[in-house]
């Protein structure tokens, strides 16, 4: 038996040690790492989880300042349009048309839903309605710069208040009618007082830029 271990040591050396190494690899490592991948699942699990309820959390945040917004915002629309508060609505505009350089005249037509009316003519108005029981609209005749109507929009975008622009027109000319008040002689005529006509306006602002003449028709919701 000596003599086999001494003959054999080697092979058995050299077989064996692959063995163990095996044995190690199967028994050891393999399930540590498997253990150390179910680790890591289980923590990224609950990194989505917690990802997930910090959403929640935010789009349930959301959701309150939006209902809140709503909220106040039906209030601002209930009371609009009193006779105060389109006072205050006609001001607030003034204002926006000053602070922009933009001379304005406004046309206020009030609506209310009727409920008189004929089947086919809410059908007919429904086109253009909007689905409320009650708004008004607002007509706004603007002098100045292609600039200053820009700034005045984008202020009105930004109102207080819920309003639409539903229609826009602009020229930069400015027809005037026939002034029969001045006339001139024509020297191949004779002296015959000829009606001079008033030739259409082309204004520039002191800055240097062409004034503009702008139509703005502003629907404003009420409930």
């Amino acid at each position: 038996m000596i003599n086999f271990w001494k003959k054999q040591k080697q092979n058995i050396l050299i077989l064996g040690l692959p063995l163990i190494g095996l044995g190690i690899v199967f028994f050891l490592i393999i399930p540590q790492k498997r253990s150390i991948e179910y680790r890591v699942n289980e923590i990224q699990k609950m990194i989505v989880r917690h990802e997930d309820k910090i959403k929640k959390i935010s789009e349930i945040d959301r959701m309150r300042q939006q209902y809140e917004l709503i909220e106040k915002s039906e209030k601002d629309i209930g009371i609009i349009f009193s006779s105060d508060k389109v006072v205050e609505v006609i001001e607030k505009i003034e204002k926006m048309a000053e602070e922009t350089g933009n001379k304005i005249s406004i046309e206020i037509n009030e609506i209310e839903k009727d409920e008189k009316k004929s089947t086919d003519n809410k059908k007919q108005n429904n086109i253009l309605q909007p689905a409320v029981e009650n708004y008004i609209t607002m007509k706004i005749k603007i002098e100045g710069s292609f600039r200053n109507l820009v700034e005045f929009v984008n202020k009105v975008e930004k109102f207080d208040y819920y309003a639409d622009i539903f229609s826009l027109q602009t020229t930069i000319e400015k027809p005037t009618s026939v002034n029969y008040s001045g006339s001139y002689i024509n020297p191949f005529v004779g002296g015959v007082a000829v009606p001079k006509e008033k030739e259409v306006e082309k204004l520039i602002n002191e800055q240097g830029e062409r004034i503009i003449y702008s139509t703005l028709n502003i629907l404003f919701y009420m409930n």
